[in-house]
């Protein structure tokens, strides 16, 4: 017990660092700030024109990048009655308001509530495995995992990640003491502000079934049921069951095998180049779970997979982000505690495995740290792979058009061609579509028979595809950048 203790005031100084660190928005920021605001100001999620007023006023001079704002604000909706309410569940924000109650009284700065408060879910979900969860050689793989990934980036992140991944931890730890329905309700929290997360709520739900106790099957259907209540919210409010799904250009992301790959293996953002122990060995884990007929190993790939399908409908696939995607942030404890089973089930080399995998992890965590803006440049392993065996690599368009051009914008296919210039001579990679092919004549020297070799490959594809010139064959004329003008 007294290491353990010894362990969260290790982590509870972390806490501390945060709240003395200099806020800086990030990502959605500015609604989760108003919306924290609201709550504390009048215990309403209802944006008033005093509220927009008040977060203003917190950063007079800009250093926390909050701009000054007209009422109503972009993101805030009119309901049926003349209110404004955001788009974004309040339920993250309600979660920061005994945080932004507190630090001005402790004379620290207010806009500091949001990464105390993801600070604070971060110690949450280790507290409930050191504490709550059964012990043994799983748990304890598990909580090295969960202690060693990226959840650290999200802490200063403006947004509800880690108290996605921090109730998706819960729910496995609690999971695997048989508490059916508090997993339940971390699952549903989960789901609150990542509404695809709710598929690890309704899993468990099932999951209780073969309890076959009456009781925790009702208790735990009740729990699960907390997903409803944003699209409830939203429903009786403005009319529909999710505003950012009413919204099609938000929603009109393709399910395909570049987004499905890259969640877990592109090069920029997926779980592989920040997480490789965790996604090899978690593989494994699940592997090892589905073949002996477990049927929590079976509803969780179900809900995993799910999750990783339903996220694509989201137009912004090169999201703001910290390293890895915030889409897929709260969905590592799964892979976490995969991998975890499968270190437990070597007795004799799990340790060592354990060891490197923990000792990795943490590596590329203080080694990969990601500034802010990160997202819309290519990381180190991108390039290198773009540059010497660029056919290794089929990024999703959005993601390779962001990372090369540091444009922070929607991608169109009007906006090929675009192309990747390396230290080699001329292109490496390019992107191109075959209604735009002839830009490429006026901005690159292509020799003749590349260019007639690409005149017979576009034919091929109706939409943006890549291509990866021998070295030479495609060099950018005087003042080319391999860019396409700005829109």
């Amino acid at each position: 017990m007294k290491t353990k203790l010894a362990f969260l005031a290790i982590l509870a100084a972390c806490l501390v660092a945060v709240a003395l660190e200099q806020p800086l928005r990030y990502g959605d920021g500015l609604e989760y700030y108003l919306m924290t605001e609201s709550l504390f100001r009048h215990g309403s999620p209802e944006l008033q024109p005093g509220d927009v007023e008040a977060v203003s006023a917190l950063d007079p001079e800009g250093k926390a990048d909050i701009p000054k704002m007209g009422f109503p604000v972009g993101g805030f909706f009119p309901t049926v009655d003349g209110q404004y309410i955001g788009w974004h569940f309040w339920g993250y924000s309600l979660s920061a308001v005994p945080a932004r109650w507190l630090l001005p009284k402790l004379g620290l700065d207010p806009l500091s509530a949001l990464p105390v408060t993801n600070a604070l879910w971060f110690l949450a979900a280790v507290a409930v495995i050191l504490f709550v969860a059964p012990g043994g050689w799983s748990n304890a793989g598990y909580l090295a995992l969960t202690l060693a990934g990226p959840a650290w980036w999200y802490i200063r992140f403006t947004g509800p990640e880690v108290m996605s991944w921090s109730c998706a931890t819960m729910a496995i730890a609690l999971l695997q003491k048989k508490d059916y329905a508090c997993a339940a309700l971390a699952g549903a929290m989960a789901s609150w502000q990542n509404p695809p997360a709710a598929l690890v709520a309704l899993a468990i739900g099932l999951l209780s079934l073969r309890s076959r106790k009456w009781f925790t099957i009702l208790a735990t259907g009740v729990c699960a049921s907390a997903v409803a209540l944003p699209p409830l919210y939203f429903r009786s409010t403005l009319g529909v069951w999710n505003p950012i799904a009413a919204q099609p250009e938000f929603v009109a992301g393709t399910i395909t095998f570049e987004r499905t790959w890259g969640l877990v293996f592109d090069w920029n953002q997926g779980m592989f180049p920040f997480q490789p122990f965790a996604v090899v060995l978690g593989a494994i884990g699940c592997w090892k779970e589905l073949r002996s007929n477990r049927w929590e190993a079976i509803g969780l790939a179900l809900a995993f997979a799910g999750m990783v399908i339903l996220v694509q409908r989201a137009t912004n696939w090169n999201s703001a982000c910290m390293g890895v995607a915030r889409y897929s942030v709260w969905m590592l404890p799964i892979l976490n505690w995969w991998a975890a089973r499968a270190i437990a089930s070597w007795p004799r080399r799990g340790l060592a495995v354990l060891g490197w995998a923990f000792a990795a992890h943490i590596g590329l965590v203080f080694g990969m740290w990601p500034a802010r803006m990160d997202y819309v440049k290519s990381t180190f392993a991108a390039r290198t792979i773009w540059t010497y065996v660029p056919w290794l690599d089929a990024p999703d368009p959005h993601v390779f058009y962001t990372r090369v051009t540091h444009r922070d914008m929607p991608f169109r296919p009007q906006l090929t061609p675009l192309a990747f210039l390396s230290n080699e001579p001329g292109a490496t990679k390019l992107m191109l579509h075959r209604d735009t092919l002839d830009r490429l004549w006026d901005r690159f020297d292509v020799t003749p028979e590349y260019r007639t070799w690409l005149k017979s490959e576009a034919a091929k594809h109706e939409g943006v595809f890549f291509v990866h010139p021998p070295s030479g064959a495609v060099t950018p004329k005087p003042g080319e950048d391999g860019k396409p003008p700005v829109p």
